[in-house]
């Protein structure tokens, strides 16, 4: 596992119509499907329904939150591309409760930020796939252990070692989908698409929210919501992704996404498209939403 901190935080599904929040078996154990309005979600291409049943049956995901408003951890919200150009988009997920009866269909309320432009959400995430990844190549970056830098052309620096016991022994992805709607009014939407979350079994036999490789599952995001934004209005769509490391999954998007090493920030070069003040603290999600002018 890295060093330096884990962050870990619960995942939560809502409904775009808070009609369409699906009803479930009260099961002890349930996997199961959902309905989102009008919406047709994509249905993952891979992994197990029956291995996700026996996981979450052993291993709530609720084991492995640690709040989103840790004091440590200077960035809440989840980080995100939109468009074309990956201008920056942020989500912050401020309540995360599983429907009652199933441990694999959250619902959520939360914000998004787009060029300053506050919007609150609800939605929902189902997750109904599980797969074991394949090892790291011995060629690949060893993601356990990076440190974001520019002191080479990968952007990556790898210096420090996990800790004892928290050595990946086995990686998975599970792989769900997410629908995320704003209010209905000028100039917003609805988000939909597929979710990946990497999960690295440690020695110790714990298991933590941790991208092993850039080529599968989350790809250095650990967690990562990948889909569409879809206008209410006149249906124009535009590619969005949000992940939980976006210093890591950054590098793949940018070159020299970050400068600095201790405090790696983003690069100046890309303060036009919003990528600025990692560090700042800024609590945005705590302003007032006010009515749509931006489009995505």
């Amino acid at each position: 596992m890295r060093a330096g901190g884990y962050i870990l935080f619960s995942l939560g599904l809502g409904a775009c119509n808070s009609a369409s929040v699906p009803r479930v078996n009260p099961a002890p154990v349930q996997v199961v499907g959902a309905e989102f309005g009008n919406v047709s979600l994509p249905v993952p291409d891979s992994g197990s329904t029956a291995a996700l049943r026996r996981f979450l049956a052993r291993h709530p995901l609720t084991e492995y939150v640690e709040y989103l408003d840790a004091p440590n951890f200077p960035n809440m919200a989840m980080q995100g591309f939109s468009g074309p150009e990956n201008r920056r988009i942020e989500v912050l997920f401020e309540d995360l409760q599983p429907v009652a009866g199933s441990l694999n269909v959250w619902t959520l309320k939360g914000k998004t930020r787009y060029r300053e432009n506050i919007q609150p959400i609800t939605g929902q995430i189902v997750l109904n796939r599980m797969r074991r990844l394949a090892p790291r190549r011995p060629t690949e970056p060893n993601l356990e252990t990076y440190q974001v830098s520019e002191s080479d052309g990968e952007g990556l620096l790898g210096a420090f070692p996990p800790p004892p016991g928290f050595e990946t022994v086995a990686s998975y992805t599970i792989r769900g989908a997410f629908c995320w709607a704003q209010p209905r009014q000028p100039g917003n939407g609805y988000l939909y698409g597929l979710v990946d979350i990497d999960l690295a079994q440690c020695r110790n036999g714990r298991y933590m929210p941790q991208s092993v490789r850039f080529t599968e599952g989350a790809k250095g995001g650990n967690a990562k919501f990948e889909g569409v934004w879809t206008s209410y209005a006149t249906g124009h769509t535009r590619r969005v992704v949000f992940v939980q490391d976006v210093l890591l999954y950054g590098t793949r998007v940018f070159q020299r996404f970050t400068l600095g090493q201790r405090m790696p920030e983003f690069n100046p070069q890309y303060a036009r498209l919003g990528w600025s003040g990692y560090w700042s603290g800024e609590e945005w999600w705590a302003n007032p939403v006010a009515a749509s002018e931006t489009k995505l």
